[in-house]
């Protein structure tokens, strides 16, 4: 809704006029705007750059919580003997661990607000990955990373919806491409972290139950991110979207005037909207909620009002749109988690394939390596000579990675998500193609950036059409819903992606082909969702 202006003159006894030098009452002007009308009047400026730079570190601790055990695979496989299938559940735990607490982020987030949320979660985010930097054998070490899976669920949805209801129209696709480029920043910080802390000789014994190694090291240095976040959120106001859902309008007008003197450097008074429209009609079930969590409310209360939300989420004007996005989501993150999760593991085969039979090398010939497990032994001997290059390997990819995400922020307003979405799931098939046939290490660095780019791009544009799609009172669920089924889609990808490797290097890559091009097919009935007005 537009600003509007209403102008009231109190009346005058009929047969006299008022003097211009008389004592009568001003004009009240009262300026009434609503949601978009508010945040757009406040502006683009240094507020929302410090909230880039805060959510680059909270969005951060999200990826390398995922990320960092692929990465110190080709170091700890040797002191903790992990076989093919113990990589395969490290790899996947975490996503598990994000499986098993998405719905409950997405209510929690819904009724108790996303700062708040945020801030505890990075905290206890951060104590799990220090908890994991200090484990000494496989089964400790799983269940910290499972733990801090669970935990870092919560961000992710909450950051999705916080960021979408800081920024108007214009910038909400941008928005959700940039949170698309920190999962990019931190493929790329993650590789270079690896090369300057993983080849280190550091063996420090504390006890005789307790040596740190160069890969507690860098499991510690993951912890870092998330309580930056965690601390920089102590700063930043609620989301005055979620405050108008639930009527503290009041509050709300004070985050737009705040927001307005920060980007402007002009004083709170003269922020030209005085009131924000009633968001009464939104749902009364919210308030309800709200008021159950400050009073106390039991779990089976909290389940049941849970349970209220995911119906409204299933109704029938929401239901085709909420099943298709689910099930693309879930093949996005399912092919391309398959590959960007094993990566380090399938440079590792691939260059040393190169370097003991010559020549080049195709990924098939990575493939039957991982199989085989067969040069694990003479590895962990050689040390870190070879290993190194895995991690150059990586950074090179995840470098190509950060330019697609770059390319994608500028063209996604000119084509739309939608369509963007349909091209990045056709180039991601057809790059998988091109990749079973390659016999170049260059090349296949290049290919599996362009998959994990694109399956990058896709999951946080799908995002960003639930943020446009659903209400504030059911955002953080929604996208929950959506990240949850995403992750175990990743979670599946990953644990079958060995099995698949037992038929031949054939069956993965046909694999997370065929999902690729499903994805593809079903974005064709979804609505497009740029410019949409955000309830």
């Amino acid at each position: 809704m537009n600003s509007v202006t209403i102008n009231i003159t109190p009346s005058t006894p009929m047969g006299s006029r008022s003097s211009s030098n008389s004592n009568s009452e001003e004009n009240l002007v009262s300026e009434c705007g609503d949601f978009e009308t508010a945040i757009s009047v406040a502006g683009f400026g240094k507020f929302n750059l410090f909230l880039a730079l805060i959510a680059t570190f909270t969005g951060l601790a999200t990826v390398f919580e995922l990320r960092s055990m692929s990465y110190i695979l080709p170091a700890a496989e040797c002191d903790l003997n992990l076989s093919l299938e113990e990589k395969g559940m490290l790899t996947a735990v975490s996503l598990g661990g994000m499986v098993a607490t998405g719905f409950i982020w997405g209510y929690v987030a819904d009724t108790m607000g996303r700062k708040k949320l945020i801030i505890i979660v990075c905290f206890l985010d951060s104590f799990f990955c220090m908890v994991a930097a200090l484990s000494q054998a496989l089964i400790p070490l799983m269940m910290a990373k499972f733990l801090g899976g669970m935990i870092i669920s919560g961000v992710h949805a909450c950051l999705t919806s916080y960021l979408t209801e800081l920024h108007g129209a214009r910038y909400r696709s941008i928005v959700q491409l940039f949170l698309g480029n920190i999962a990019g920043l931190g493929d790329l910080l993650l590789p270079i972290i690896a090369m300057t802390v993983l080849p280190s000789e550091i063996n420090f014994k504390i006890s005789d139950h307790l040596v740190i190694k160069p890969w507690n090291i860098f499991l510690l240095i993951c912890a870092v991110p998330s309580f930056v976040g965690a601390i920089g959120f102590m700063f930043l106001p609620e989301s005055p979207r979620f405050l108008m859902s639930i009527n503290k309008n009041d509050e709300a007008l004070e985050v737009f005037r705040s927001i307005y003197r920060i980007n402007t450097g002009n004083p709170k008074f003269t922020y030209p909207v005085k009131f924000l429209s009633s968001e009464k009609e939104l749902n009364s079930h919210r308030e309800l909620a709200v008021d159950h969590l400050k009073l106390g409310i039991s779990p089976t209360n909290a389940a049941e009002e849970c349970w209220r939300q995911i119906e409204l989420m299933f109704h029938s004007k929401n239901l085709k749109n909420i099943v298709l996005i689910v099930i693309i989501q879930y093949l996005i993150l399912m092919s391309s988690d398959s590959v960007e999760l094993w990566l380090p593991q399938i440079f590792e085969k691939l260059y040393y394939y190169q370097e003991t039979h010559g020549g080049s090398a195709s990924i098939c010939s990575a493939l039957d390596e991982l199989q085989k497990g067969s040069n694990a032994d003479k590895l962990c001997e050689e040390g870190w000579n070879r290993k190194q290059f895995v991690y150059v390997y990586c950074m090179a990819a995840a470098f190509s990675t950060f330019a697609v995400f770059a390319l994608s922020g500028a063209v996604v307003n000119f084509l739309g998500k939608r369509k963007l979405l349909m091209i990045l799931g056709s180039g991601s098939a057809l790059s998988t193609l091109v990749l079973a046939l390659s016999e170049d290490i260059v090349l296949a660095v290049l290919l599996t950036s362009v998959i994990i780019a694109f399956g990058n791009i896709g999951c946080n544009a799908v995002i960003g059409m639930v943020a446009d799609l659903f209400p504030t009172n059911l955002r953080a669920m929604a996208v929950s819903l959506v990240i949850t089924f995403g992750r175990l889609g990743g979670a599946i990808g990953c644990f079958i992606f060995p099995l698949f490797l037992q038929y031949g290097c054939a069956g993965p890559l046909i694999f997370i082909g065929i999902a690729m091009i499903v994805w593809t097919l079903l974005m064709y009935p979804l609505p497009e969702t740029d410019m949409k007005t955000l309830e």
